[in-house]
């Protein structure tokens, strides 16, 4: 059992952050408060939504594996993201489906993989300098390989130029075999214990197994459905604000709707890569639910599209939908290779986000190139930035392919799968 003092703290945590969610959607939905307060209410629904999540996933590590638990907490947290894209497809808004897809997957690795690391080199890493480094773990070759086949996958989208329901099918069973292989690695071992904040060591410490559960199942809960009972009306307000300040409606789905959904696993990740030993957890979370997103929510996509009332069939991509796949593919590809060597470095973090700045500040094109023609990447830095994140692709697999063990990595996965069924039979 842990401390009395220890529990008190945690309780003392936990009731806090229940209040703040109960307050502030209280407020929101049934108090007459102007769209500014809306959104920081919202904004404090998500912040606590998301240590919720946080502490109720470190505690899980004990009870499953660590792979699985910042998985289960990064699909929680894209439940807004689901939302948006939902309301999208179900409205029939064929031009805005990809606009707000691709700029989520983008937004993700440019700002919030790199949000990670700088945040972990600025709390333990200034001493290392240019030489510091995010460290995985090799089980964490898990996400980067299902990473690399999603993004593989979308040549079959950019291809046929159309999404449908063959894609939902292959990208929901990616998704399905993702979490069955984190649900099947074991659990940490108990010695991690003390690593822990206070809240999370109390609840991973409750001695009967289906108390701990309960409570660990509860917390999940209620900062799951507080963060998406605030998605509406937080997504809501900030559209308000950003048509009040006339930003257009294709850079509001594109990128601030994005930025916004994406702010839970941004602030658990940024909890989480404050500390040495739990930092690898931060990237781990976002490189989580950029699979989640690459597979689940771009399967969900045709369902809920086909029962809009303007469902014509397939969706179509037209030339700029495609060029917008096609960057947004081969980024991923990038990020997946890097991390198959175990490490997010202070190059691949200053290659994410220069390039997703540059094409970020510079959408247009140098001139006026025709589609469908491949001029684009010649004429627009969105396709130079694509050409660079290939070449950078090939330059990771060359450069570091003395560190890249997939196979002997992949055989290790698959030994503690095994180790985790022999320990469980002899219990």
């Amino acid at each position: 059992m842990p401390p009395k003092n220890s529990s008190r703290t945690a309780l003392q945590v936990f009731v806090l952050l229940v209040t703040v969610v109960c307050f502030s959607l209280f407020m929101i939905y049934f108090g007459s408060v102007p769209v500014t307060t809306v959104a920081i209410l919202s904004f404090a629904t998500v912040l606590c939504g998301a240590l919720m999540l946080g502490f109720a996933a470190e505690a899980s590590e004990f009870t499953v594996s660590q792979g699985f638990a910042v998985a289960v907490v990064a699909l929680l947290q894209v439940l807004p993201e689901f939302m948006v894209e939902g309301v999208i497809a179900y409205e029939g808004k064929v031009s805005l489906i990809t606009a707000n897809l691709t700029g989520s997957n983008r937004l993700l690795m440019g700002v919030g993989w790199t949000l990670v690391f700088f945040t972990a080199f600025a709390s333990h890493g200034r001493g290392k300098g240019l030489r510091f480094c995010v460290e995985l773990r090799r089980e964490n070759v898990v996400e980067a390989l299902f990473l690399i086949l999603a993004s593989l996958y979308f040549l079959v989208i950019i291809l046929k130029r159309r999404i449908w329901f063959e894609d939902t099918v292959a990208l929901g069973c990616l998704f399905v075999a993702y979490m069955l292989t984190l649900l099947r690695l074991p659990p940490e071992e108990e010695e991690e214990l003390e690593s822990l904040p206070v809240p999370s060591r109390t609840l991973a410490s409750i001695e009967d197994k289906k108390k701990r559960v309960l409570a660990i199942v509860s917390l999940f809960v209620a900062g799951g459905v507080a963060m998406l009972l605030v998605a509406h009306p937080f997504l809501e307000g900030m559209e308000a604000l950003s048509l009040t300040f006339g930003v257009a409606t294709f850079v509001f789905v594109q990128w601030i709707a994005p930025f916004l959904t994406e702010i839970p696993e941004k602030i658990t990740a940024f909890y989480w890569a404050r500390s040495e030993h739990s930092a690898h957890m931060g990237l781990t979370n976002l490189i989580s639910s950029k699979v989640n997103q690459w597979t689940a929510l771009v399967a969900m996509v045709p369902v809920a599209y086909s029962l809009s009332p303007e469902c014509k069939g397939p969706i179509h991509l037209d030339a700029h939908q495609t060029e917008e796949v096609i960057l947004s593919m081969v980024m991923s590809l990038y990020g997946g290779i890097a991390c198959l060597k175990r490490r997010l470095s202070f190059g691949n973090a200053l290659a994410l986000l220069g390039l997703w700045t540059v094409q970020f500040l510079f959408p247009g094109r140098f001139g006026e190139a025709q589609y469908p023609d491949a001029g684009w990447l010649f004429a627009s830095w969105r396709g130079i930035t694509t050409l660079l994140f290939a070449i950078l692709c090939m330059f990771e697999a060359i450069r570091y392919k003395s560190e890249i063990a997939l196979v002997s990595d992949i055989s290790f996965v698959l030994e503690r799968i095994r180790n985790g069924r022999r320990r469980q039979e002899n219990h």
